[in-house]
């Protein structure tokens, strides 16, 4: 199998992954910070609307809705004194490039 043949399977595999199944991990990680689809939205800066739509599955992210979605729910996790997503750490490093040593 080619290395381009690999990468196209792989992400066909990833993106169909993430349509299976963005949607009900979404609404778990809002639900257990305990947010509304108001106040994710409003901390992520997208519309309710639109952040409905993605938890029901009816429209999935683009790269930067999905970015705003997991970094809102880690923002609004730090403030409740416990992290929600996995990307607190990949967050500060982008907040203080220092902290990386570039």
């Amino acid at each position: 199998m080619t290395p381009e043949l690999a990468t196209q399977r792989w992400l066909a595999g990833m993106a169909r992954n993430l349509e299976q199944t963005f949607a009900d991990k979404l609404r778990s990680a809002r639900e257990r910070a305990g947010l509304t689809q108001q106040r994710l939205a409003q901390v992520a800066q997208l519309s309710v609307t639109g952040l409905a739509m993605i938890e029901r599955g009816e429209r999935l992210p683009g790269l930067d809705t999905a970015t705003r979605i997991c970094w809102a729910l880690d923002v609004v996790g730090e403030g409740n004194g416990e992290s929600t997503t996995r990307f607190s750490s990949a967050r500060r490093s982008l907040d203080h490039p220092s902290a990386t040593g570039q």
